[in-house]
């Protein structure tokens, strides 16, 4: 089952999608960037979405937080530099995904086979209101797996996994998107690698 929720303005709907993401069922909002399935980051939600996406192979779910103060949920931020603190600092809330080194605690439905997890903070008033109530959200694009996601420009993704244990090692561009790369090479002080 799916919960559609279209109008962020009308407070019952809002309350009924909480509802329903505490019953870990699938909603279909809309973000800052593309219309997107929503799901809690539960084992049961994340087999949800599966059974709607469809066959993804090992590729894991992004996780939509409500600010960086959940962030030490999912990783160590203490392995976090000064410069990707200001990537953060100025990324966040928008249309940027930062790939990060997972906690080994987090559950394997939340990150990758490689041990990193894919988070982001949105721009969208409300969908961060909704979020104060989780540690996070499963987001995905509303599509099946394979298909052309919906209208709407995706996040740029970028990876601070490897540079999480090797400051040396540089930042990898996984996807451009929305958010643009110059203006994240700024903040980080270093152009990033494709």
């Amino acid at each position: 089952m799916i919960n559609k929720v279209s109008h962020w303005t009308n407070q019952a709907a809002k309350e009924e999608l909480k509802k329903s993401l505490l019953n870990n069922t699938v909603s279909i909002i809309n973000t800052d960037t593309v219309l997107g399935f929503v799901a809690p980051i539960t084992k049961e939600g994340f087999l949800n979405l599966n059974e709607i996406k469809g066959e993804r192979g090992n590729k894991p779910y992004l996780i939509l937080i409500a600010s960086p103060k959940k962030l030490p949920i999912f990783i160590n931020v203490e392995k976090l530099t000064t410069a990707m603190l200001n990537v953060i600092k100025h990324g966040w809330p928008g249309p940027l995904t930062i790939i990060f080194q997972a906690l080994p605690s987090n559950p394997f439905y939340l990150k990758s086979s490689q041990e990193t997890i894919a988070l982001r903070c949105p721009q969208h008033k409300e969908l961060l209101e909704l979020l104060e109530g989780f540690d996070g959200l499963f987001s995905t694009s509303a599509n099946k797996s394979g298909e052309q996601p919906p209208k709407g420009q995706p996040s740029t993704i970028i990876d601070f996994s490897e540079t999480m244990n090797n400051s040396e090692a540089p930042i990898r561009i996984i996807r451009k998107g929305a958010y643009p790369i110059k203006d994240l090479e700024e903040y980080y002080g270093q152009t990033f690698t494709q």
